[in-house]
């Protein structure tokens, strides 16, 4: 490995690339050019560490994706090329790429969703407007890697803590925003998700509460930081992070703000039953398979709440194996031991209305229109009357014409690369000033 990386370090000095400051004094080596898919023109950047050419990340500007790793990576000293995955997530991929340095830089091909685009980059130089500090957390013996992303600056800055969407996620899903949210004087924290990326402990089984208190320990260590304003931190939570945002709020009266992006309001089990229907429809699935197909997924939420008859659900779920419907729900993935089942019962059972009904600071709900994972007129009607209920008027709600699950655009039939709804940074940058968590432009 040590010869392998001198190697890198040897082909690439030579061609005397730009440099980007990095956090702790590490300086990357980057690459930028043009590429095209489908008439949809963006730039690929990819960041090489100088001392570990191990680790490579890309972005595609203006299209949500930010110094994410090049996972899966090979190095060939002989041919000086390197080849690697692209995941947002961290398991799923999306792509991959490859690459051969050539005296003006890099020359490779980018296979993104199934097409292949060829690409030449050239050597840059990039100055971030942020730094990033490393930081573990320590939650009863699980320990969470993350990372610290400051603007620059000797002040004091609001911190938004990030809550994750369910599967599998590491920190770098959320770069992309914690990048915008710097440009506008905040602070971000991200962490990998228990048993995933550098973290310790198995998502699979940890429960809701589970999920709560790891960014509860997480905010204990950012408000003794000496570049945040403990009066002045803040959640994000996306999609499944609804939810844990909703339970962190109520249990932590003190965060001075939320922003939730595409859930909560409506209970897990609704969502839930909606999700499937409309994916099933979307697959073209009939009436009589959507019923059979909804029938199921009863029976698996009912085992979820009482840990009884796992193996009769079990026998049904191999009997229905051959149907259509069966490989869009996915159930038999989810089928957890009766051990298990208590850290998943919450997605039968947890109800939001005395938790919403507690939060008691500004927030911000973002949803699209076209949202075929939630059900956003029964969310956002849920949102509004428990926090009326509750006692809170300070709360905006934003729907994005056009944009689904997560604020992207397309949907199932998008082309080109990811795009996001039109101006949804601006908004949450006046949301931001006219709460007064940010000064006023």
């Amino acid at each position: 490995m040590i010869n392998t990386i001198s190697a890198i370090i040897l082909s690439l000095n030579l061609f005397h690339l730009g440099n980007i400051s990095g956090s702790s004094g590490q300086d990357y080596q980057a690459y930028q050019g043009e590429v095209i898919l489908e008439g949809d023109t963006t730039a690929l950047i990819l960041e090489i560490l100088q001392d570990d050419f191990s680790a490579i990340s890309w972005s595609l500007e203006n299209a949500g994706r930010h110094r994410l790793p090049l996972t899966n990576l090979v190095y060939s000293p002989t041919s000086q090329s390197f080849k690697g995955d692209l995941s947002v997530f961290g398991q799923e991929l999306v792509g991959s790429l490859e690459a051969k340095l050539i005296d003006s830089g890099l020359k490779g091909t980018l296979l993104w969703h199934g097409q292949r685009i060829p690409f030449q980059l050239s050597q840059t130089a990039i100055n971030r407007h942020y730094t990033e500090e490393e930081i573990e957390v320590n939650n009863n013996g699980i320990r969470l890697k993350g990372t610290l992303i400051l603007p620059k600056g000797d002040q004091r800055f609001p911190v938004v803590a990030f809550a994750h969407g369910s599967g599998h996620a590491t920190r770098w899903w959320g770069m992309y925003w914690a990048k915008e949210f710097a440009k506008m004087g905040l602070a971000s924290f991200l962490h990998d998700k228990r048993g995933c990326g550098e973290s310790s402990g198995n998502w699979m089984k940890s429960s809701l509460q589970d999920l709560v208190s790891d960014i509860e320990s997480s905010i204990a260590i950012l408000k003794e930081h000496p570049q945040i304003d403990g009066t002045r931190i803040g959640i994000y939570g996306v999609s499944q992070g609804a939810w844990v945002a909703t339970k962190l709020g109520a249990r932590n009266p003190e965060l001075s703000f939320m922003i939730v992006n595409s859930g909560g309001g409506v209970s897990p089990y609704e969502k839930e039953m909606y999700s499937y229907e409309t994916n099933m429809r979307f697959a073209g699935i009939g009436e009589k398979g959507i019923q059979e197909g909804l029938a199921l997924v009863e029976e698996y939420m009912a085992y979820l709440r009482t840990a009884n008859n796992r193996q009769q659900l079990k026998a049904k779920l191999e009997a229905a194996a051959g149907q259509a419907w069966y490989p869009i729900l996915g159930l038999q993935h989810i089928l957890v031991s009766e051990d298990n089942v208590p850290n998943w019962q919450w997605v039968a059972t947890y109800r939001t209305e005395k938790d919403i009904k507690q939060l008691d600071m500004p927030i911000l709900l973002l949803f699209g229109d076209h949202d075929h994972i939630i059900p956003i007129e029964k969310s956002m009607s849920s949102w509004q009357e428990w926090l009326s209920k509750g006692g809170n008027k300070q709360v905006e709600f934003k729907v994005f014409a056009g944009a689904g699950h997560g604020l992207r655009l397309g949907g199932h039939h998008s082309t080109g690369f990811p795009k996001y709804a039109q101006n949804h940074i601006k908004f949450i940058s006046t949301w931001f000033q006219n709460t007064g968590i940010i000064p006023s432009e």
